[in-house]
């Protein structure tokens, strides 16, 4: 966590901070930190944990959804991560995480430097229609954490709007 946090920066009057991030402990050491700046902190540190998770599985290490799914039946998907963390294509890769003051809330906007992808299923689908062990995260985040969750057209960038009312 202390190097994680050492990276912070101001980008701006209206950025509060910047973060970058390359593995899932420092992702949940962030998101329970940022988390701190709400009221609500457990329902913030949802949202953010689940965003910021990904952007490392999903986004940097490019595990999609099947090879996840079969990773966690398998009960590999720690070793997994930590493998990829390791290999020279994904090593250099990290994650980002700024967080802005709104009038009525916070903004995130969280990045990754993975391929992308198409955010629109995992958004749409309840989540009692998911019967695998993953695919609800995004779901989740948007329905319980984020007034708004809006991607860029490549999907390794994502802006949520958390509001205590």
């Amino acid at each position: 966590m202390a190097a994680a946090m050492a990276d912070v920066m101001t980008a701006s009057a209206s950025t509060a901070a910047w973060y970058d991030y390359r593995t899932l402990d420092e992702a949940k050491c962030l998101a329970r930190e940022l988390s701190g700046f709400a009221c609500d902190t457990s329902r913030l540190f949802l949202g953010l944990l689940e965003l910021m998770v990904n952007a490392v599985e999903h986004g940097n290490l490019e595990i999609g959804f099947d090879a996840k799914a079969s990773l966690l039946a398998r009960d590999a998907w720690e070793e997994e991560i930590n493998r990829r963390l390791k290999l020279k294509r994904y090593a250099g890769r990290r994650a980002t995480v700024e967080m802005t003051y709104l009038d009525q809330g916070l903004s995130f906007t969280v990045a990754n430097q993975g391929a992308g992808f198409d955010p629109a299923p995992f958004l749409s689908t309840p989540v009692h229609e998911q019967c695998g062990p993953n695919g609800r995260g995004l779901w989740l985040a948007k329905t319980l954490a984020f007034q708004t969750l809006s991607f860029d057209a490549s999907g390794c960038c994502v802006q949520a709007v958390f509001s205590e009312h």
